[in-house]
């Protein structure tokens, strides 16, 4: 059996295991990089090592594969696991990493194992660990889509509405050709940059309708709490020095007005501007999450888009390609059905 022919039996059997168990959530399966030091180790050793890391990581309850590539300079493991075990049939979020320290454990059973082998071991990381949203938007930080959907991200906050946007962006080095009467709307070229990037290409979230709401929904964030907005009604007490009742209504109405705007920054928690702020930003966040979600599903429609395609090419023609191959005269069947036989189908015909 290839290795091809292993993973494809193995994610059967993850599958089968997921089937029994409840409150799966959306991960299929844990994924661990294991690197080492170029030039300390041989692959049988790495292999080893990783074997040994999941096996003291998942106490022998959950399907592992330990693969070990030797394509880059530096030897490394890549340890893929089921997310549910098949002894309770429950999360490895739910039974091992409760409050997101798990990686605090896979760092010590690492360095551990480093030791055991008298491999080198970074001392005093400086880096604590990371979600895999963060690491993933480090890891694609050099690509000209990346650096885009920073700028925009970025821009949005910056902006009241899509006009400012497309003056603010451009200040920033970033062409963007807006067209709202074409196919493609809008698109960005970075500075050195050689050819445009769609804002569909860059993922469903950075398509024109989407960034306008994108703006005005931020522009809620920033001024109050979950879409909700605070209009203070403070009297401008100067219009009225000249009148001492006048003066005085306008003292009780602001007294009146202030005592409002405290029990509002009391109920949501405000005691100053950087709360706000906090709470913007958190919520921002909490939309990128769903932003690399929603892309990936994107993603996965366009792919399965694409093999409909396929099939339905091969349904149309997959009779044409048949009856040249029972045909008893191939030169003139080839000449009455040429543009037929031309269309791809022949990955899906047996030769």
């Amino acid at each position: 059996m290839d290795v091809l022919q292993t993973v494809k039996q193995q994610s059967v059997e993850f599958l089968d295991i997921r089937a029994l168990g409840t409150g799966k959530g959306s991960v299929l399966a844990q994924h661990i990089k294991q690197s080492f030091k170029i030039g300390e180790i041989t692959p049988e050793q790495a292999l080893e090592i990783g074997v040994k890391t999941a096996e003291r990581l998942l106490d022998n309850n959950y399907q592992y594969i330990v693969s070990t590539h030797i394509d880059k300079a530096h030897i490394h493991n890549h340890i893929i696991f089921n997310n549910i075990d098949f002894v309770n049939f429950r999360s490895f979020e739910y039974q091992k990493n409760r409050g997101g320290k798990v990686w605090e454990k896979l760092r010590n059973i690492n360095d551990d194992l480093c030791r055991e082998n008298n491999l080198s071991v970074i001392e005093n990381p400086k880096n604590k660990g990371k979600c895999y949203y963060e690491w993933q938007q480090d890891y694609l930080g050099t690509s000209w889509k990346s650096k885009l959907r920073y700028i925009i991200d970025e821009t949005i906050m910056q902006c009241t509405n899509f006009d400012e946007f497309l003056t603010l962006i451009k200040s920033k080095k970033v062409e963007c050709v807006y067209t709202p009467n074409n196919v493609v709307k809008i698109k960005f070229r970075l500075e050195g940059q050689e050819r445009f990037s769609r804002g569909r290409t860059l993922g469903w979230f950075y398509d024109e309708p989407q960034i306008r709401k994108r703006i005005e929904q931020y522009q809620f964030l920033k001024k109050g709490i979950s879409g909700k907005t605070y209009k203070t009604n403070i009297i401008d007490t100067n219009k009225f020095q000249a009148s001492k009742g006048l003066l005085h209504w306008a003292e009780l109405q602001n007294m009146k007005e202030a005592s409002r705007l405290i029990n509002f920054l009391t109920t949501h928690n405000i005691s100053n501007q950087e709360d706000i702020e906090n709470s913007s930003t958190q919520k921002y966040n909490e939309r990128m999450m769903l932003v690399s979600q929603l892309n990936k599903k994107q993603r996965q429609i366009d792919e399965i888009g694409d093999v409909i395609k396929l099939i339905n090419t091969y349904e149309k023609y997959k009779a044409v390609h048949t009856g040249l191959q029972n045909s008893k005269n191939p030169s003139r069947y080839k000449k009455e059905n040429i543009t037929a036989l031309h269309m791809k189908c022949s990955p899906f015909v047996r030769q």
